[in-house]
């Protein structure tokens, strides 16, 4: 624990930032930078005053329009202070990403979470290895979600968007797990129960999913809220009101995309998104294969499917027999896929995700307030 809270904090020169923060020949301002890392870190009221600082500067730049997009997008829009971004956003004088939907979204009933006592637990079933379904009412009829830290928004299916009634707001799009953007539908859920949590008045997104046995996707915009313990050994889900505790280590980082920092086979560090919809174990982007040490590779015929798009055959390239710490844990992957071209996350380029595979011989903690995550093997 100790080691792993070191490499946290000594680490944030060697994540890079994405192209889209700054065009060749910008100098990176420190407002901007502080801004990205506390961002990055977790230090949220920090954050939000330096990107206030950037955003109010009187000479335009691709910097400013970026720290203007990341103010917005992650302090306002995704935690639904929809009021809020639409009255920043016109103070700024910004196009924002988003403005019509959060105008819609201002104009219908506030979500409301409700749960009753300080924790609940679900049994669940464990589909294609690493995918933990749950079975929850949404508008009183039942659907099986799949819980997926990689969703920034909880998701359904048309065939039950239909059946529960789920009322149709507009039509939109998102990025999938491919970095395609598809089309999908906005839509508001009266309600999402299960055990004895309430949440009126969710906004979801729907379209047809790529996992057989599913009805859709339990989100980051959900999880986020809560202390989430996935139990993979006995399939167990609990979630827990998450109580303020500053002795924790801040090593879930991001925002709307949660982001693991882990020490690489080479001693270079690994920004990796968390993405437990994802039943595989890791995956390395260009930018994080030139951090790992030498290896060996191979070549198989790989099968894919993503929000929007039909299924992908094609061939996959990997790495033989990396090992890396996961939350001081040493886990050996047999086969490390890579993907074709880098992602930016939040201003910053993701070096690769890990995945639900990696976690399901033990019992993951996810503490989004805190920042925090853990993982025990059994």
């Amino acid at each position: 624990m100790k080691r792993l809270t070191a490499t946290l904090v000594t680490s944030i020169a060697t994540i890079s930032l994405a192209s889209a923060a700054a065009s060749p020949g910008d100098t990176l301002s420190k407002a901007y930078l502080d801004a990205t890392s506390h961002r990055l870190f977790g230090r949220t009221k920090l954050a939000e005053r330096s990107l206030r600082q950037v955003a109010a500067q009187s000479v335009s730049t691709v910097e400013q329009a970026s720290a203007k997009e990341l103010l917005l997008d992650e302090f306002y829009f995704r935690p639904g202070k929809y009021r809020q971004y639409l009255h920043l956003a016109d103070s700024l004088n910004f196009g924002a990403n988003f403005y019509g939907t959060a105008k819609l979204l201002a104009q219908q009933p506030p979500l409301q979470i409700n749960m009753t006592g300080d924790s609940l637990q679900l049994p669940f079933k464990l589909k294609n290895k690493a995918h933990v379904v749950v079975t929850v009412l949404m508008n009183g009829k039942p659907v099986r979600l799949a819980v997926d830290t990689g969703a920034q928004l909880t998701g359904i299916s048309n065939r039950a968007a239909q059946k529960s009634g789920v009322k149709k707001l507009v039509d939109t799009e998102i990025e999938n797990y491919n970095q395609k953007t598809v089309p999908v539908w906005l839509g508001l859920a009266d309600s999402l129960r299960f055990g004895g949590l309430t949440i009126q008045n969710l906004p979801v997104f729907v379209s047809s999913f790529p996992i057989p046995g599913t009805d859709g996707l339990l989100g980051w915009d959900l999880l986020r809220q809560f202390v989430v313990v996935i139990d993979y050994p006995n399939q167990r889900l609990t979630l827990k009101k998450s109580k303020p505790d500053s002795t924790l280590n801040a090593n879930l980082l991001g925002g709307s995309k949660p982001m693991l920092l882990l020490p690489g086979p080479a001693k270079a560090n690994l920004l990796l998104q968390l993405d437990t919809g994802d039943n595989g174990s890791l995956c390395l982007s260009p930018l994080g294969s030139t951090k790992i040490s030498s290896y060996q590779t191979g070549r198989r015929l790989g099968f894919s499917k993503a929000i929007g798009q039909s299924l992908r055959i094609r061939w996959e390239k990997y790495a033989k027999n990396l090992t890396v710490d996961v939350y001081g844990k040493s886990q050996r992957f047999k086969r490390t896929l890579f993907f074709d071209a880098d992602s930016d996350i939040g201003m910053f380029k993701r070096d690769g995700m890990i995945g639900g595979g990696a976690f399901r011989k033990g019992t993951l903690t996810l503490d989004a307030p805190n920042h925090h995550y853990d993982y025990v093997p059994e």
